[in-house]
């Protein structure tokens, strides 16, 4: 897995009923995808599985 600390990764989540797509870009270019059963707690867990080197404190 690649380190991506110190830079900005967006996320584009698609919210339907049951399910959440999740797209993960860094600088234009599309880092992880991937379908979620939704759940705010599993879309957290995803988050920090795959992105666990940033910093949950930091806010827009």
């Amino acid at each position: 897995m690649k380190d991506y600390t110190g830079r900005k990764i967006y996320l584009g989540i698609d919210v339907h009923k049951k399910t959440y797509a999740v797209t993960a870009i860094l600088e234009k270019t599309v880092i992880k995808k991937a379908a979620l059963t939704a759940s705010p707690e599993g879309l957290v867990a995803f988050c920090k599985k795959f992105f666990f080197w940033c910093d949950d404190r930091e806010r827009l």
